[in-house]
């Protein structure tokens, strides 16, 4: 759930700062290059488009660090996210052109690392979930909904419920409090997920499970 409230804080702060991209959202991103190529928007297209091999990218750096780094993958990927991180909010806060922000380099710094992050999170016991696929995590509530309502519910639903909706409300309420802070404090806002991050890479360090393990 810590996970899932950071990536929709990040998201919130990507889609105020990077002109409307979502960091960890691409549907989204693939709707508005689609649409925009589709109205002669060459630019708004490339734009919107770009975040897409990025985070494909990083989704398949970290399936290769948890095949290769074993239990070490979750305390590396929160590393390598809060650096990340840490540089987009250096660079962006030093830079005086507005521009900079809605460039590759900055696109790059934030969507990389949540590719990276949601491939650290697959599965919680023997539900499947996607850290940043919250129209999945409906889905399956739904379903997970209409077990009970046909009488036709496992052991194991409830626990289902609250994952799936747990997933959903920590999302949005990480997306609602990245657009507080980040409309105070701009690109400065990434310093809260930063800190978040870095504990909870010495917590897993000391081989101390989260509460959303496998």
């Amino acid at each position: 759930m810590t996970l899932a409230g950071v990536a929709g804080f990040v998201d919130a702060v990507g889609a105020t700062l990077l002109g409307g991209l979502f960091v960890s959202f691409m549907s989204g991103n693939t709707t508005t290059a689609g649409l925009s190529l589709g109205q002669g928007g060459w630019a708004r297209a490339l734009h919107a488009g770009l975040p897409v091999p990025l985070y494909v990218l990083g989704a398949v750096c970290g399936t290769l660090l948890l095949g290769q780094a074993g239990r070490r993958a979750r305390p590396l990927a929160f590393l390598v996210t809060a650096l990340f991180l840490s540089l987009f909010g250096l660079l962006a806060h030093a830079s005086t052109e507005a521009e900079w922000k809605q460039g590759p380099v900055a696109t790059s710094l934030l969507v990389f690392p949540m590719g990276v992050m949601n491939a650290m999170l697959r599965s919680v016991g023997r539900a499947s979930v996607g850290l940043t696929y919250i129209t999945g995590s409906l889905s399956s509530l739904a379903e997970t909904l209409a077990g009970f309502l046909t009488g036709q519910a496992g052991p194991g639903d409830r626990r289902k419920l609250r994952l799936y909706g747990g997933l959903w409300l920590s999302f949005f309420l990480g997306a609602a409090l990245g657009g507080l802070t980040v409309l105070h404090w701009s690109a400065r806002a990434v310093a809260a997920p930063v800190l978040l991050l870095l504990a909870l890479a010495g917590v897993t360090l000391r081989g101390e499970p989260l509460a959303n393990d496998r």
